[in-house]
């Protein structure tokens, strides 16, 4: 039904339809939902975030993550990202799990992965 959540989970809100104390909401109408897009404006001005993020693949992200290209991103380490892992063995190269990110320190995910 819903996305995954990654930074708009920090504005309690998803991408798609969800469901929020029994409530069915549909995250761009939800308040917080313009306030991530500025957010991620801003990042994507500052040059934070990668320029092709919209039509990405996962042969563009390989080529990135294995060309040093990439210095973080969403994935499953017990996934497609193990092969990045094995490819740089005998390398520096590590991967680092990281928390849904949050407003407010000490804060939790309001979404987290179920699978």
């Amino acid at each position: 039904m819903s996305s995954q959540p990654k930074f708009e989970g920090a504005f309690n809100v998803q991408t798609d339809f969800y469901i929020d104390n029994g409530k069915v909401k549909f995250g761009p109408m939800e308040p917080g939902f313009k306030s991530y897009l500025e957010l991620m404006n801003k990042r994507y001005k500052e040059k934070l975030l990668d320029s092709d993020f919209a039509s990405s693949d996962r042969k563009s992200m390989d080529n990135k993550v294995l060309n040093n290209k990439a210095g973080a991103f969403y994935g499953l380490v017990l996934g497609h990202e193990s092969r990045y892992l094995a490819a740089k063995k005998d390398t520096k190269f590590d991967l680092v799990a990281a928390q849904f990110p949050v407003l407010k320190k000490g804060d939790q995910p309001k979404f987290l992965r179920r699978t």
